[in-house]
């Protein structure tokens, strides 16, 4: 692996960092090396088969966004606290963002990042038979023309943008993943629900097999799961599923 000229800072605290002109998903590149030390990361600001939840496709113009891979060790983790991982990483994009001046993002469950009601950014973690998680992060820099789809925003329209800034916010996003993944899980998950903005709404929720039911959202689950009260006063616990909030 090489350092990364154009991300300094990034090299400095990750053990070993590959940077990719192009790459389909650094997910899978990152996999594929079977990296062995905690937070080698891989990154690209061209990732041309990036995917979301349920396979769902990012959508990004060449150098308008920063992919982001890194791995994140679990081994003395159990399974409820590893489930937290892709929260955890949310939670460390938005203390990245705010870092570099961008202060109001908030986490819409289970891995969006967004600024209002516009995406700026999605996580995805992959877990492996090796005691690691890879954590992928898939990021608005800024955009040439108009977003590649609707309700996205990116970094520059919020902060004035500066070709350094994707280096200063990769640096500080692994300092505040490590710190946050080594702290107190009960601290963390703290930290999570107060930057979570599902809490408290009205939501709606597809279930797997498509079935469709709304609530009101109270609170983050043991293993991260999203607790929703529905109608009928029930609290029901959301694991895999699509949320939307509502406005009324």
């Amino acid at each position: 692996m090489t350092k990364a000229s154009t991300f300094p800072r990034t090299a400095a605290v990750a053990p070993a960092l590959l940077e990719l002109a192009r790459v389909d998903s650094t997910n899978s590149v990152l996999a594929s090396l079977e990296a062995s030390k905690p937070y080698t990361t891989v990154l690209s600001t061209h990732q041309v088969a990036g995917r979301g939840r349920k396979d769902r496709q990012w959508w990004a113009r060449s150098g308008e966004s920063l992919a982001l891979s890194t791995v994140v060790p679990a081994a003395s983790l159990s399974a409820d606290k590893v489930s937290w991982i892709p929260l955890i990483a949310g939670l460390a994009a938005i203390r990245s963002l705010s870092a570099i001046g961008l202060r109001d993002a908030t986490l819409k469950w289970p891995n969006d990042v967004r600024v209002g009601e516009k995406k700026l950014a999605g996580i995805l973690c992959r877990t492996s038979p090796s005691p690691l998680v890879v954590v992928g992060v898939g990021i608005n820099l800024f955009f040439e023309a108009e977003p590649p789809v609707p309700h996205a925003t990116a970094i520059g329209e919020h902060v004035r943008f500066s070709p350094s800034l994707p280096d200063w916010w990769a640096s500080n996003f692994l300092l505040e993943l490590q710190r946050l993944t080594e702290e107190e899980w009960e601290s963390s998950s703290r930290e999570v629900s107060e930057v979570m903005d599902t809490l408290g709404r009205r939501v709606e929720v597809t279930s797997v097999d498509g079935a469709q039911w709304s609530g009101d959202a109270q609170r983050l689950g043991g293993s991260g799961s999203l607790i929703v009260q529905d109608a009928e006063g029930r609290e029901r616990e959301v694991v895999a599923a699509d949320v939307e909030h509502l406005y009324q």
